[in-house]
């Protein structure tokens, strides 16, 4: 058995934050809805878990990749926000 990225992250996002955040995770992660149609503080506890589990080593090269592909663009969006 695999656990995807995807998987994985939402799993630990709603196991801290809930479902209501792991869905807007995975909406926006693998959905393509943007971050303007999810809730601010959803998304700072996201970017949040992204960075810790980056930071981790628990995860592939491929995964980080993907990940801080999302993250940085996360990151971007709510800086703009401020």
């Amino acid at each position: 058995m695999i656990i995807t990225t995807t998987e994985l992250t939402t799993a630990i996002i709603s196991s801290q934050y809930g479902w209501a955040v792991a869905d807007q995770f995975k909406d926006t992660f693998e959905g393509g809805e943007p971050f303007e149609e999810q809730n601010m503080n959803a998304l700072k506890n996201i970017y949040l878990t992204i960075k810790d589990l980056i930071k981790s080593g628990l995860l592939s090269k491929q995964a980080v990749m993907e990940l801080e592909s999302y993250r940085y663009d996360l990151s971007m969006y709510l800086t703009g926000i401020k």
